[in-house]
This record gives C-alpha cells, sequence and structure tokens, in this order.
C-alpha cells in the first residue's frame, strides 16, 4: 500500500523461493527490451521498442526480443517462479510493444505488394490475444495484410468480414480450452456456407491431433 515494494515483486520472489535480489529490477541505463516485457514494465518497453527501431526492423524486434521474453514468462509461470500478475503485466509492456511496431508499420506506408490477406482473430468467449497478435505482426512484417478484429469474435462477424474483405486466409486463436469449441463451430460454419479458405488455428490448447480429430472432418 505504501508502494515500497514495485508492483509486489518482493513479496513475490519470497513465495516462488527465490530471494528478492533476483527479482530486482535492472537499473534504468541498463534495462533491455526482453527485461521490460518480463517484468511487464508498460511504459519503460514502449519507450524501448521506439529506441530500438532506429537500428532494428520490426520482425527483429519481435524474434529477437518479444518472443524471447514472452517464452521467458510462460516458463517462470510453468516453473512457479512467476504467478497470473506476473503474466498480465508481462501482457500489457507487450502490448505496447505491439502498439509502437504497428505505427511503425504504418508510417512506412505498408509495401507496394502484399502476399495475400488475412483474418486473425480470438473467438467468441476468449479475451486472449498475445499469440494472435504475435502472428499478425510477423505477417505484417513479411508483407501480408492483416484484418485483426480483435476478441470475443463471434463467429457470424469473423465470415461476413471474410466475405466482404475477400481474404485469402481465416486465422483463429484462442488460449482456454472452451475456445476449442468455439474453433470447430466456426468450421462447421465455413462448410455449410461453402467456403474455401484455408483455415488456420493457434493457440495454447489446440493441437495437431485436435485439429486432426475435430476440426477437419468438419471442414474439407
Amino acid at each position: 500500500l505504501s508502494g515500497e515494494d514495485r508492483e509486489c515483486r518482493a513479496y513475490v520472489a519470497r513465495f516462488a523461493a527465490e530471494s528478492p535480489a533476483v527479482q530486482a529490477a535492472p537499473k534504468a541505463d541498463a534495462l533491455t527490451l526482453g527485461d521490460a516485457v518480463i517484468r511487464g514494465l508498460k511504459a519503460d518497453a514502449g519507450k524501448l521498442a521506439a529506441k530500438a527501431l532506429e537500428t532494428e526492423d520490426e520482425l527483429s524486434l519481435v524474434e529477437n526480443h518479444l518472443i524471447p521474453a514472452l517464452d521467458k514468462v510462460g516458463e517462470d509461470y510453468d516453473k512457479g517462479t512467476a504467478f497470473l500478475p506476473q503474466l498480465l503485466s508481462a501482457a500489457q509492456a507487450a502490448q505496447a510493444v505491439f502498439e509502437v511496431i504497428r505505427s511503425s508499420i504504418a508510417a512506412k506506408g505498408g509495401v507496394p505488394v502484399k502476399k495475400g490477406k488475412l483474418i486473425v482473430a480470438t473467438v467468441q468467449g476468449d479475451i486472449h490475444d498475445i499469440g494472435k497478435n504475435i502472428v499478425g505482426v510477423v505477417l505484417q512484417c513479411n508483407n501480408y495484410e492483416i484484418i485483426d478484429l480483435g476478441v470475443m469474435v463471434p463467429c457470424e462477424t469473423i465470415l461476413k468480414t471474410a466475405r466482404e474483405q475477400n481474404v485469402d486466409i481465416i486465422g483463429l486463436s484462442g488460449l482456454i480450452t472452451p475456445s476449442l469449441d468455439e474453433m470447430v463451430h466456426v468450421a462447421k460454419e465455413m462448410e455449410r456456407q461453402g467456403f474455401t479458405l484455408p483455415l488456420l488455428i493457434g493457440g495454447a490448447t489446440t493441437s495437431k491431433a485436435h485439429t486432426a480429430v475435430k476440426i477437419e472432418q468438419n471442414y474439407s
């Protein structure tokens, strides 16, 4: 309450069986973009991303800084040395980086030749979007046009937009287990409505087995 333990890091470190020194933030001049994301420092992450873009391109930022940092947070969570608040703060810091990257891409006016147009959306019932955002940014950096519909997107919105925008691929994302059923529902609707577009499935709970057993049989 007094603000002496910034973001409760010493408290978390104590119950993660680590010394508070391990969790101590690096000095400002030593802070890297990866550190800022891992520690959930949203403002610092945005500033460091903008500075990094002076010497690196957007794809390098994602592949060399953002993805490794998020992987580290995930690993720490699996080991029990990071907890839900750290995941959420890292996600917010990553979102700040995404905004900087998107602004940089937009400022360049895009690229003259597009490889294709994709919809990406987190399915209805799911609010998680970090994986979707990473895929979208990486594809943008590789000359694909991305229509990001956001989170909690109903099936009818996804398919309606796909037709109106004449997209080449539909990408569905989800983190929680119920999202798998929603993806099956979208696949069934695509089949019923006569879609022939490739369907891209991704998310923490998805797998080759689930796609083969539940998705593939419902969408030809």
